[in-house]
């Protein structure tokens, strides 16, 4: 069983689920971070503007407009914005549950989820009026992992297939966009066209972007030299990498991991 359907057994599950905040969020910083304190409950988000990067130990997942996350309790990880001029927003609902966490990252569980917005937004008014009980907030939690069950459990569109697969082969970097297009059976122009349709960028710059996502972990987490990192992460050019990583982050290696550490 892959971690999107362990975590929508998690939620049809008796794990003794309590609400704890329904809000709306609208960021204008850079980032936020859980990495030395980590998440203290689970979240369910659901991005309506913007992109979110979540970065942690073992990689990284990118969100766009439209798409669901589980967060989970204990996990750790930072979350940066890019708000393209303007600000990120979503809604987040958290909650605890008794039972293991299926999930160690967040992990994304469904694109194009706006059905849920209403949901979503019915429980962040709730939560602001004090009259409503907590069993009256447990029923809407329970609502929210219903609707969220069975939208995800709606069969994806090829298109969406093909984009969970060729993310999961690009990861490697010895699979070329050529070969992940042959194993998919679509052409190389059909899969850039998807990348450009769903996420707005062309399979090579979202293999670059996860690839700096690490090395900027890596900066702000380990005592690796920039150039052992640019290595580790295939960038046998070093000048490449550090005009890669201020092109994506604005800063250079050494400014940002300066900044970070401070």
């Amino acid at each position: 069983m892959d971690m999107r359907n362990r975590i929508l057994e998690f939620l049809l599950g008796d794990g003794g689920f309590s609400p704890h905040k329904f809000i709306e969020q609208e960021w204008q910083t850079k980032s936020y971070s859980y990495i030395d304190m980590p998440r203290p409950d689970h979240g369910l988000m659901l991005l309506t503007h913007g992109v979110i990067s979540f970065v942690f130990s073992e990689g990284s997942l990118t969100a766009r407009a439209g798409d669901l996350v589980f967060l989970p309790q204990g996990a750790r990880y930072e979350s940066r914005f890019a708000t393209d001029g303007g600000s990120v927003r979503n809604y987040l609902v958290n909650f605890e549950s008794r039972a293991e966490s299926p999930a160690r990252e967040p992990t994304l569980l469904a694109h194009s989820s706006y059905a849920l917005a209403d949901v979503f937004l019915g429980m962040v008014h709730s939560g602001r009026y004090a009259s409503h009980t907590p069993l009256y907030k447990k029923g809407e939690l329970y609502l929210l992992f219903d609707s969220v069950v069975t939208l995800c459990r709606q069969p994806p569109s090829d298109n969406e297939r093909i984009l969970e697969r060729a993310c999961a082969l690009l990861r490697d970097e010895d699979v070329t966009v050529a070969e992940a297009a042959r194993r998919l059976a679509v052409s190389e122009s059909g899969l850039r066209r998807i990348f450009a349709e769903s996420l707005g960028v062309s399979p090579v710059k979202y293999r670059l972007g996860m690839r700096l996502e690490r090395a900027a972990y890596m900066l702000e987490c380990g005592n690796m030299t920039i150039s052992e990192i640019a290595d580790g992460l295939g960038f046998f050019d070093t000048a490449y990498f550090c005009r890669s990583f201020k092109a994506h982050f604005g800063k250079t290696p050494s400014e940002y991991a300066k900044k970070r550490r401070l």
